[in-house]
């Protein structure tokens, strides 16, 4: 306590006001009074501010209804595209006409000692597929089978055009 009244005059009046400054702002701060804690404030009216419709320039609906028509289409299953048959044409076979035809084997007769092709044949538009034993002059959808080798089997069109099928390694 000796301290403080030792001190100069100026620090005295600086701590005064200093102290002065405290109590001034604790009353501002946190010292509130209970009248001020009431607001005055009008009650606010909606109807006061009223907002226009969103409105679209025709031109703008137009182009939004043509989308949605463009949209709506592609969405819509094509009839055409859906009917998936319900067999797949045979993997490595070969179009002769409206058949699809693949090479299995080729064998030879043991009894008649004559070449044989063992061939899948399938029809394009019904799918159905038949497993027949061919010998040289057996015809598919207007090709005559000319040849049987080792690992090919020819056919020959109508107009003269020969084709020739290797077997199907699996």
């Amino acid at each position: 306590m000796k301290s403080a009244l030792n001190l100069p005059l100026s620090a005295k009046l600086a701590l005064l006001v200093f102290t002065l400054f405290c109590v001034w702002d604790f009353t501002q701060r946190v010292w509130v009074t209970a009248d001020s804690t009431t607001r005055n404030a009008t009650a606010f009216d909606p109807s006061a501010y009223t907002l226009s419709a969103n409105e679209m320039s025709p031109a703008i609906t137009e182009w939004l209804a043509a989308r949605e028509a463009q949209r709506q289409a592609a969405a819509e299953p094509d009839e055409e595209a859906n009917k998936t048959p319900a067999i797949p044409l045979l993997e490595g076979g070969t179009n002769l006409g409206n058949m699809r035809v693949r090479v299995r084997a080729i064998y030879t007769a043991t009894d008649s000692q004559t070449r044989l092709a063992l061939l899948d044949i399938q029809s394009i538009e019904q799918r159905s597929v038949e497993i027949i034993e061919a010998e040289e002059g057996f015809t598919v959808d207007s090709y005559q089978l000319e040849a049987i080798d080792v690992n090919t089997v020819a056919f020959r069109s109508a107009e003269g055009e020969v084709l020739t099928i290797p077997v199907f390694d699996y």
